[in-house]
């Protein structure tokens, strides 16, 4: 039986990088996948594997270049700036749907302990993004931006940080009878959705206004919604990143050097994800490469 892996839960540990901030990650929220251009119509049967991979920042650039060419992140203050600018640039072409996806973390204790520690640092960092990203529409959006919680505890932490303005903190609701009321001009911003029922519920919300997901637990690449933020650090290698309005764009690790890789879609039942199995093995063997001309210099 074709499976399509999709897990909440990262490892990361810190390593070196000369002249970055650095750090390592294992995670399973994802299943390997292989291929790159946006097809969203394109539907495949496809086996999946665990994908592991070890995250780093080692770029030493940031954001947009003065000419508008799309840079990797070169640390986590980064990432939520550009997602941000990513959210308010979809919103702005009028995408009804869309979805942010990052690792959250730079370091987590074992793969699944279940530790609270690893619950609360998880916490802190989606609501420290989604704090952000708020701001940052209270300032374009006409309306009220409504923020719905998914997870336990994320609401206590927002209100520290969210209080009053545009911004209505609310739980996520359990049924369509329960939606706020949502009015034109107003945005749906729903924090870490845990299941299909909730992505399925964010869905609908968009038929009155739009909708924003950030960082699902699971079901991430619900097919309704448009990814127009996705920052996926591949084996150490390099990264695949989007950035609405950029296309799917791969960087090799240690440089801000873009790879040709045409990425596409794969899909399976509601889900519709980057296909990450051609990006892992394209920088695979561009490192290879590079670190056996290094060697042979040497």
């Amino acid at each position: 039986m074709q499976l399509y892996l999709s897990s909440a839960l990262l490892l990361l540990a810190a390593c070196m990088v000369p002249g970055a901030e650095a750090l390592c990650a294992l995670t399973q929220r994802q299943a390997a996948l292989g291929g790159c251009h946006e097809v969203r119509a394109l539907r495949r049967h496809h086996s999946c594997s665990r994908d592991t991979i070890r995250c780093f920042f080692g770029f030493g650039a940031a954001g947009s270049s003065s000419t508008g060419k799309l840079k990797p992140p070169k640390d986590y203050a980064a990432v939520h700036a550009q997602a941000a600018a990513a959210v308010t640039a979809a919103l702005k072409a009028g995408v009804q749907r869309m979805e942010v996806d990052f690792p959250p973390l730079q370091a987590l204790n074992k793969m699944g302990d279940g530790s609270a520690k690893n619950r609360k640092l998880t916490l802190e960092s989606n609501s420290a993004f989604v704090t952000k990203l708020v701001a940052s529409l209270s300032k374009s959006v006409k309306g009220k931006v409504w923020i719905m919680c998914c997870e336990s505890g994320t609401r206590q932490y927002l209100a520290t940080s969210i209080k009053g303005g545009k911004a209505e903190l609310i739980d996520m609701p359990s049924t369509a009878k329960n939606f706020p009321p949502a009015a034109a001009g107003d945005v749906h911003v729903i924090v870490t959705p845990g299941d299909i029922s909730q992505w399925r519920l964010a869905r609908d919300m968009g038929k009155t206004a739009p909708v924003v997901v950030c960082n699902g637990l699971f079901a991430n690449g619900f097919e309704a919604f448009t990814p127009v933020y996705y920052f996926k650090p591949i084996s150490g290698w390099g990264f695949l990143l989007k950035s609405y309005p950029a296309d799917w764009t791969v960087f090799l690790a240690g440089t801000e050097e873009v790879l040709p890789c045409q990425v596409d879609m794969m899909g399976a039942g509601e889900l519709l994800r980057p296909n990450l199995g051609k990006v892992s093995s394209l920088l695979q063997s561009e490192w290879g490469k590079r670190e056996a001309a290094k060697r042979q210099k040497s």
